[in-house]
């Protein structure tokens, strides 16, 4: 056990884990401090956290090299071991900011911190929520809020203590079902994780004697990268220097003005679509300009779809129409990944089972055994949690299965397409209240659900994604992977007590109000101001909304069929189910860019240059990452304020 903890050359030695835990608390604070005190660009957001990849990117070309020089080549860290600190950094970043606790802490503590006579928030929901879920102590919360100098650590930590059993309970058993799928996303379908191309490609030597990774060494990165930086920079520049432009989105209105189609330049999503393929690409930025249209043909011909479906940008940018068009076709994309699976499923079943070993599970990051027992008690207990938290059985059982099947989905579409920043065209929650009907859902039900904004609302990112990923990693780190599994979960902990600490300073030092406003400001309102509409004014079933999830289903199903049975066909399915969404409507035009660059490129210079242009948009992709990076420091050490350096 010694030899293999502090072997070099085992990419889990303890060097390597101590160094990543130091990293991603780093990356945290970093994180957290950029998006409350300093305003700039989110560090721990998306699929790609930005705050990752330029740690990551100081890691390899600076430290590593420098390590290395200075001890001789006796110590520095191997291929496997930088894959190792990335994974334990997004898995971090999974749950240190959007992804969990930023959405967590004000949720909780602004529902009593908010109310009033007029909202009636503690009233019409606070006293159908248990009361160790939430904050009510008004000195606790103004602490939290306006600030204060003593932070009452003893009442948070009692409140916070049961929702981390319930959120390492909901981890762990989205690294069973990701264990359960390894094999088949990975070997049966060969989906490619375009990400992953990224730390890959930084972390590469082509000899193990050299010192600095290839990609470094290409002159089409740093062509890429400069440009990317540079122009990214300007925002920064402006802040100093008005004369300066800025990078920023501009839009031309449609359909009397009704619709405004934006035209935004984010070199991630482009670089990140000439790796993709050109079908799917092709299908995402078409299918968003159909959304945009069939949203112009709606408002001029008087269609409107009503519905409280939810606050916030949880939902598609065209409104309920859009997203329960888009939930459907989603549902069925995720069901239909789950039929074509049955195969290896059953092998699953049957080995852990004990029957029957079919498939060899040694590569996997758990047993099949332990995949299978543990998804199955993981559910169960997050049930027991939910339901001894106050709500419904039946209804408990659909919002677990249905929060799964969307990560699962989206985070299929993040490996297949590389859309780092993508979201779910609607949520678990808001789709329960739509088909069941608040009136048919009691009031403690209806309260929880509100409550479970602080942990499934704003899909931007989520361990289910980082996880996966992490495991296809796997591939290029060790045969034997299991070592791996603790590492998550250290990495889990790791990320959200770090979040939860570092957050809970600042908030009691410098004040909540005065932090980041979306987190502090409208996040804690969004559930309860949709949880008191339906408490005050109770719906039946959307029938409508019912019809339209089942029409985009069907079409989904059409598609994918039409798709399967004529290769000719340029649609792919995948693009129906997301494109509606503020995350493909909005970077729609750099989709397009990426995909028409890669088609003229693959049509003039074939696979040869195809493969010899792919550093180049590495470095799309890289540059406004370090960017932000620089600029972070930058506006810590001036005070500049209020700046964004890249847009997606």
């Amino acid at each position: 056990m010694k030899n293999f903890l502090f072997n070099r050359n085992n990419p889990f030695n303890i060097i390597t884990i101590l160094t990543g835990l130091v990293l991603s608390i780093l990356m945290v604070y970093m994180g957290l401090l950029a998006v409350n005190i300093i305003h700039s660009d989110y560090m721990a957001e998306d699929h790609l956290p930005s705050g990752a990849v330029f740690i990551f990117f100081i890691l390899v070309i600076m430290l590593n090299p420098f390590l290395r020089l200075i001890t001789r080549g006796r110590f520095y860290f191997t291929h496997g071991s930088l894959l190792t600190i990335w994974i334990m950094l997004i898995v971090s970043a999974s749950v240190s900011e959007v992804g969990l606790m930023c959405q967590f802490l004000p949720t909780v503590a602004g529902l009593f911190y908010y109310s009033n006579n007029e909202n009636r928030w503690a009233e019409l929901v606070g006293r159908h929520i248990k009361n160790y879920l939430i904050i009510k102590d008004t000195s606790v919360l103004n602490g939290f809020f306006e600030g204060s100098n003593n932070i009452p650590w003893a009442i948070w930590l009692k409140m916070f203590l049961p929702w981390f059993f319930f959120f390492i309970t909901f981890y762990f058993t989205s690294i069973c079902i990701i264990s359960i799928f390894q094999k088949q996303w990975i070997k049966n379908e060969n989906l490619q994780f375009p990400i992953n191309e990224i730390p890959v490609a930084m972390a590469s030597l082509k000899k193990e004697e050299e010192i600095i990774p290839f990609l470094f060494k290409n002159k089409f990165f740093w062509t890429g990268f400069l440009i990317s930086f540079l122009i990214c920079s300007l925002n920064g520049l402006n802040k100093f220097f008005s004369a300066f432009p800025t990078l920023s989105p501009f839009s031309i209105p449609i359909f009397r003005r009704t619709v405004y189609v934006y035209f935004l330049i984010s070199f991630p999503v482009m670089g990140f679509s000439y790796f993709v393929n050109s079908k799917l690409s092709f299908s995402l930025w078409f299918f968003a300009l159909f959304f945009y249209i069939l949203e112009g043909i709606f408002n001029i011909s008087g269609i409107y779809f009503n519905e409280n479906l939810g606050c916030g940008s949880y939902i598609s940018k065209g409104g309920p129409f859009f997203a329960h068009f888009s939930f459907g076709a989603l549902l069925f994309y995720t069901l239909h990944s789950i039929w074509i699976s049955k195969k290896h499923l059953k092998n699953v079943l049957l080995s852990a089972l004990k029957r029957k070993k079919i498939e060899s599970d040694e590569d996997n990051l758990l047993p099949y055994s332990v995949s299978f027992w543990g998804t199955i008690f993981g559910i169960l207990l997050m049930l027991l949690w939910l339901i001894f938290s106050g709500m419904n059985f039946f209804v408990t059982i659909n919002f677990v299965i249905l929060i799964f099947l969307i990560l699962f989905g989206l985070t299929k579409i993040v490996c297949q397409a590389g859309l780092f920043t993508l979201k779910s065209p609607s949520i678990a929650s808001s789709q329960i209240v739509s088909v069941f009907g608040s009136k048919n859902i009691d009031l403690n039900t209806l309260a929880n659900l509100g409550l479970s904004y602080s942990y499934h609302s704003d899909l931007r990112t989520y361990p289910f994604s980082s996880v996966f990923h992490s495991v296809k990693l796997g591939e290029k780190i060790n045969r034997n992977i299991r070592p791996m599994f603790w590492i998550i979960i250290l990495s889990l902990i790791t990320g959200i007590f770090a979040s939860f600490f570092i957050l809970l300073k600042m908030a009691y030092k410098f004040g909540g109000l005065n932090l980041n406003k979306w987190y502090f400001v409208d996040v804690p309102g969004f559930p309860w101001k949709w949880i008191s509409s339906h408490i005050l004014y109770p719906e039946g079933p959307n029938i409508k909304g019912i019809i339209i999830k089942i029409a985009g289903a069907l079409i989904m199903f059409l598609l994918t069929v039409f798709y399967t049975k004529f290769t000719w066909c340029p649609f792919h399915p995948l693009g129906l189910s997301v494109a509606s969404t503020y995350r493909v409507m909005l970077p729609w035009f750099s989709i397009f860019c990426g995909w028409l660059l890669k088609t003229i490129i693959l049509q003039l210079g074939g696979a040869n240059i195809y493969h010899r242009s792919k550093p180049f948009f590495i470095g799309l992709i890289v540059g406004p990452f370090v960017a932000s990076g620089i600029w972070f420091f930058v506006g810590l050490i001036t005070g500049i304020r209020d700046y964004s350096i890249f847009l997606t």
